[in-house]
């Protein structure tokens, strides 16, 4: 398989929500026959993946240098028995030699990880969603500070002997009793 060239892209839109009630919005889901299906378990669950890649035109989809499109259908079983069904709509300039079913499949799997490994802290444990400050430089610098809580807990959760201790809530619990900790976090000089 070729490597990707360097002004290559990727890009996902999810179809559905999947906790969505609307019967319009989950009504074109039939059967279809993935080209690749995986299945795993794992955190509580079992996740099946099936992949139906398409190679496209630009004519075709009206999208400059496209060259696949791809349907991700993710069907979840939680531990509770109850079903979540997802379905992803994938484009990209990559052509198939540059990335087959499976390669795409990947790629799904590495935009998830960067979204919960970088999105969801910030999201949820640091509030950004839910601040209202609107001043654009006051925005600015709680981004920056919020970033630069989430990297100090990460450095501080790889120091935890515990695996229950390396969270992100578990650092801020355990910072918001030690302001003189946090201060001396704040105040030290930066290693390069």
């Amino acid at each position: 398989m070729a490597p990707p060239t360097a002004g290559s892209w990727y890009s996902m839109a999810r179809a559905t929500s999947p906790t969505s009630k609307n019967k319009r919005a989950t009504s074109f889901r039939k059967i279809f026959p993935p080209q690749l299906l995986t299945v795993e378990q794992g955190h509580g669950r079992l996740e099946w993946r099936g992949i139906a890649v398409k190679e496209v035109t630009p004519a075709q989809m009206g999208f400059p240098h496209v060259a696949q499109v791809a349907r991700l259908d993710r069907i979840r079983v939680l531990a509770n028995g109850r079903q979540e069904v997802e379905t992803v709509w994938l484009i990209t300039s990559l052509t198939p030699t540059q990335a087959d079913a499976r390669r795409l499949l990947e790629l799904a799997r590495q935009y998830w990880s960067i979204e919960n490994g970088t999105h969801y802290p910030l999201d949820v444990s640091a509030g950004e969603d839910r601040c209202r400050v609107a001043h654009p430089v006051a925005a600015t610098v709680l981004g920056i500070l919020r970033r630069a809580v989430q990297g100090e807990a990460r450095a501080w959760a790889r120091r935890q002997p515990c695996a229950r201790d390396r969270t992100c809530p578990t650092f801020l619990a355990k910072m918001s009793r030690r302001p003189g900790q946090v201060i001396h976090l704040l105040t030290r000089p930066i290693r390069l």
